[in-house]
């Protein structure tokens, strides 16, 4: 990621802004209190999370018809940016729990 930073400069994030903080809790408290929509999701949560209350997700994902929660072993807040091998096998698995893939038959007995 630094690599493509320094490549991109302009895709470099900053910290968020006092204001952009205000609003961004303004936004999940209302969110905590609307119900989950009508559309399947396919959530990853890193066993190693701290950055966002896990307990909050698996509170949010236990009551979402149509929602899946994946718990990721070692994973960490950026789930999908740990590396291209894992990344895909986690793909792949989301894609077969939401049934837009068929399971492969090689890795059928790994998932």
């Amino acid at each position: 990621m630094q690599q493509h930073v320094t490549a991109c400069p302009d895709l470099i994030l900053g910290g968020p802004s006092w204001h952009w903080l205000r609003q961004a809790r303004q936004e999940m408290a209302w969110l905590a209190h609307q119900p989950s929509p009508n559309i399947p999701c396919y959530c990853l949560l890193g066993d190693a999370e701290e950055i966002v209350s896990p307990h909050q997700i698996r509170d949010r994902m236990s009551s979402w018809r149509g929602g899946h929660l994946h718990v990721v072993a070692g994973g960490r807040h950026e789930t999908l940016m740990e590396g291209r091998g894992r990344v895909a096998q986690l793909m792949t698995q989301a894609l077969i729990q939401l049934n837009l893939m068929p399971e492969p038959l090689d890795q059928a007995s790994q998932i």
